[in-house]
């Protein structure tokens, strides 16, 4: 989601870096006590150190991107000096095998590091939900308030069910889960921010420790994950209709969507956020006039409220649903999902989604980077997923429910890390056109060059033709000696209609 600039982005930019400073504060002493067994500096120090190497990495790596996008356009405009390369950059086959390619490999390093993370493991954690879901004759799983919770339980019982009660068929379960929900994050972001932004968001995600280390957990939160994921990829799918009908159609779908994980629980509201996002891009598109702006405008916000609708919907059905099936009344299914809205009542406690301070510290190295590719570039990416950032710290913070929304945080930071790393990159601009004007004679001079090159990959060797090459057609006039009268030159002699030619 490419989006101008506006006050509230410049707003939302320091909010962030003051937050992203005060943790990296937190994390970087702690780093350096663990890497270095001891820390001289002083957390001010160690901040502004790491701002000044996020700087100067940024510039490098930017201009590292620039040259190599630079060396891509010679390629696919006949600069290369082999023309079977710059034929294969310009085959969108062969860039989507080279993606599919590169998420396999990430996807394969995520699930290897999974696997070995469960060969080590002593023992797992105890977990009620082991219990509920344990396959014996007492009967099924307890019916419980928390709709995630609820679901996760009929699922793990499930697996149970095949595998005959083994805790291990559980972590497995948490392990496949997982991989799923990157294969998944990384097609909705690619919808909605870039490739390049969604493979370092899951390639982040796919090492942190604190989403990773959730497959030792059996809980609903990663399998609750694993859904609110699903509704990022359907909501940057719904954002590729261009059409008006077809995107109130598609996003009141998604809306529907949302109100049922609304109802699974409170953190599937949030995607409305990024649903927001996508009308509010929608609305400040055109070409700056002001009749094509409110129209953009009211296209945007009906849009809105088509999926906001779909979402009030999605959540009654839901309710409705829920009440029938448990035989209960609307009402007190309502009460008792309102019931789960509470707060732990605590202030707000400054403290990172991860305990390891190296990934802590790591993760706010991209946060930092991203705060520098703001500066520098006419458009920008980051203002939804700053603000899910700042309410997945608010529900981590505060919010009580049957989990602590730590994998929700976890992702958040990724998210805004893997666009840091990704801000490096050079991004075409408002404005810019995707091809440069070439003079005619470069043009001409390349063709050239293109045709001898041609000829040379050919294999074939010419030679000069040895026939003789056609003259020049020159009119000829016919003179003659003598004259002959008018009267000779005739030759159409008439021939009677009786004469037989055959006799």
């Amino acid at each position: 989601m490419k989006m101008k600039k506006t006050w509230f982005s410049y707003l939302l930019w320091m909010s962030f870096v003051v937050i992203t400073a005060a943790f990296a504060a937190d994390y970087l002493p702690a780093a350096m006590e663990m890497l270095f067994k001891g820390n001289q500096y002083t957390a001010v120090k160690l901040v502004f150190a790491m701002a000044v190497l996020a700087a100067a990495c940024w510039f490098v790596g930017h201009k590292t991107a620039s040259a190599f996008a630079d060396m891509l356009a010679r390629a696919s405009s006949g600069a290369s000096e082999k023309t079977s390369g710059r034929r294969l950059w310009k085959s969108l086959l062969f860039r989507q095998a080279v993606e599919a390619f590169l998420v396999f490999c990430l996807l394969a390093a995520a699930a290897f590091y999974r696997i070995q993370m469960l060969e080590h493991l002593d023992a797992p954690l105890d977990s009620i939900y082991y219990d509920m879901a344990f396959i014996d004759n007492a009967g099924g799983v307890p019916n419980l308030a928390h709709g995630a919770s609820y679901c996760y339980a009929l699922v793990l019982s499930a697996v149970f069910s095949f595998s005959g009660n083994k805790i291990a068929a559980g972590l497995a379960l948490q392990a496949v889960l997982q991989i799923v929900t990157l294969l998944v994050l990384y097609l909705g972001i690619r919808r909605l921010a870039g490739k390049a932004e969604a493979f370092w968001v899951v390639a982040i995600l796919s090492f942190l420790p604190s989403y990773a280390g959730k497959i030792y957990e059996l809980e609903p939160e990663t399998f609750y994950f694993a859904l609110w994921s699903l509704g990022i990829l359907l909501i940057g799918q719904c954002g590729m209709a261009e059409e008006k009908k077809a995107s109130c159609t598609v996003f009141f779908l998604a809306g529907a969507y949302i109100g049922v994980m609304g109802f699974l629980d409170r953190s599937g509201w949030l995607l409305l956020l990024v649903a927001g996002g996508i009308c509010i891009k929608r609305a400040m598109e055109g070409d700056g006039k002001k009749a094509a702006w409110g129209e953009n405008c009211r296209d945007g916000g009906l849009v809105f409220l088509f999926c906001l609708l779909g979402a009030v919907i999605g959540m009654f059905c839901s309710l409705a649903g829920d009440a029938a099936l448990s035989g209960s009344s609307f009402g007190s299914i309502w009460n008792t999902w309102s019931g789960l809205l509470s707060w732990k009542g605590s202030a707000w406690i400054l403290q990172g989604p991860e305990s390891d301070p190296i990934a802590g510290a790591a993760l706010c190295f991209g946060n930092i980077l991203l705060a520098i590719g703001f500066w520098f570039h006419k458009e920008q990416k980051q203002d939804v997923w700053i603000l899910l950032w700042l309410v997945a710290a608010a529900y981590y913070a505060g919010a009580a429910g049957s989990f602590g929304y730590r994998i929700l945080f976890a992702f958040a930071w990724a998210a805004l890390a893997g666009l840091g790393i990704a801000s490096m990159g050079i991004s075409r601009e408002a404005g810019e056109k995707g091809k440069t004007k070439v003079p005619e004679l470069v043009l001409e001079d390349m063709d050239q060059e293109d045709e001898e090159e041609e000829k040379e990959e050919s294999g074939v060797k010419l030679i000069e033709n040895p026939l003789p090459l056609p003259k020049k057609h020159v009119r000829r006039e016919m003179d003659f000696d003598r004259l002959v009268e008018w009267e000779k030159m005739k030759f159409d002699i008439p021939v009677d209609e009786s004469d037989d030619f055959d006799i």
